[in-house]
């Protein structure tokens, strides 16, 4: 489990349309698991269908 705290996340998610949060979203947890855990990290992006 990856908990992730993104400074400015509430504004920006307003200005944003939710399927652009969600690209975001999965940027950052692959770039966080990517760097921690750069042989076991197994990514599980989310699509818009997925919210």
């Amino acid at each position: 489990m990856l908990f992730l705290d993104v400074r400015g996340f509430t504004p920006l998610s307003e200005r944003l349309e939710p399927e652009e949060v969600v690209d975001f979203l999965n940027m950052m947890f692959n770039l966080i698991t990517e760097r921690r855990w750069p042989t076991t990290a197994r990514s599980t992006n989310l699509s818009a269908t997925q919210r």
